[in-house]
Formats: structure tokens, sequence, C-alpha cells
């Protein structure tokens, strides 16, 4: 519970206990999605989203001394160390996942900087927990490289929102018709993303 420090321990009580019912509801859906989507150990069998497809990770031990990590068809190969610990398999993903995103949305957005006619002072590649893209008034683009869990589709709407804020650096009507010129279905990409938040969510948990 967040709240100002003047209040008392029994408002922040009833408070709480008005609330039982969506609390008690949002805990059991967190228990059936966690349920569904178990925290990733990064071992053989579990699924990984990789540009909105869902593939098998297949881990392959061998007596090496670093991880490398490809793409095989269907399947995300990670060859590891015998000894590789479960926090070093994890990164060795995240370290693929941020690579390929660096020069997969780097080639992505000059695309639809060409398109649009929007064109961005710089790019930077992030691993934000909570934004997709952000625009500065300066022109500069940040992306996050968790979007390589995405469709193309939803990556591209993501790319044309932040060109979009370089002519318009708010949310207003006139944003908004920037992006549907481009992207006319934006909407529902919109609702795309956000029903796969929780599922990236858990595959890029540390």
């Amino acid at each position: 519970v967040t709240c100002a420090k003047r209040c008392a321990k029994r408002d922040v009580l009833a408070f709480v206990m008005a609330s039982r019912d969506f609390i008690e509801r949002r805990r059991r859906e967190q228990l059936a999605f966690r349920a569904k989507y178990p925290r990733l150990r990064f071992l053989s069998g579990e699924k990984i989203l990789y540009l909105g497809r869902e593939l098998n990770l297949e881990v392959v031990w061998t007596w090496r001394s670093t991880i490398q990590v490809k793409m095989c068809e269907n399947v995300l190969e990670l060859q590891a160390p015998v000894k590789a610990s479960e926090a070093e398999r994890t990164q060795a993903v995240f370290d693929f996942y941020r690579e390929t995103g660096r020069e997969f949305l780097s080639t992505r957005l000059s695309h639809w900087a060409e398109v649009t006619s929007l064109k961005p002072k710089s790019l930077s590649i992030r691993g934000q927990n909570s934004r997709w893209g952000s625009c500065t008034s300066a022109g500069a683009i940040n992306l996050n490289w968790k979007l390589m869990a995405a469709p193309l589709s939803v990556i591209d709407y993501v790319l044309v929102h932040e060109l979009a804020h370089l002519e318009h650096l708010n949310h207003s009507i006139r944003f908004w018709r920037l992006v549907g010129h481009w992207i006319p279905n934006y909407r529902d990409l919109r609702l795309l993303l956000k029903s796969l938040e929780p599922r990236i969510a858990v595959q890029f948990e540390g």
C-alpha cells in the first residue's frame, strides 16, 4: 500500500479491507498466469518469444568455457558449459536479444524514418522495465530491446509512434492522426502489445 505519511494505520487497514475483493481477484489472476507462464530457468523444453514467434528453447551442454546463443529455425539454441548457472544462461539469452535488437531495431527505424520523412537526431537501445520507447524534445529516440519478443507489426507500430513524437511531442488528436496515416490498425496493435506485456515481462525477469 502506498500512502502519505500522515495516513493513520487504521485508515490503511480499512482501505485494504474495503479492497479485499479486488485484491483476491487480482491474486487469483496472478496465480493462474504464473501457472500458465512460470518463470523461465532457460532450460530445454521452455518456450520463448522472438519476433512474435513462440520458439522452443534447447540447451546443448558443452565443455566450452563460454555460452553461445543462436537461432535454428523454430529453436533458440543455447550452447552452455556444463557448469553454467541459471544466472549465466539467463544473461546470455538477454545479451542475445540486446545485440540482435540493437541491429534489427536500428535498421527498422531507419526504414520508417525514410518512409515518414521523420528523422531522429539519435537512437539508443535500452532495457527499460516500463516503457517500450520514448522520444525527447531534442529528437532523441530510445527503444527497448525487449521489443524483440513482439511481432514485427507491433514493433513497427512502436517505431512509428516514437517517430510521430518528432512532429507532435504529445498524444493529441493530430499525433494519433499522424500515427494512423502510416499504421491504420494502430489501435489493434496497441491492444495486442498490451496483451503480450505480461508474457514478455515474465520472459525477461532478471
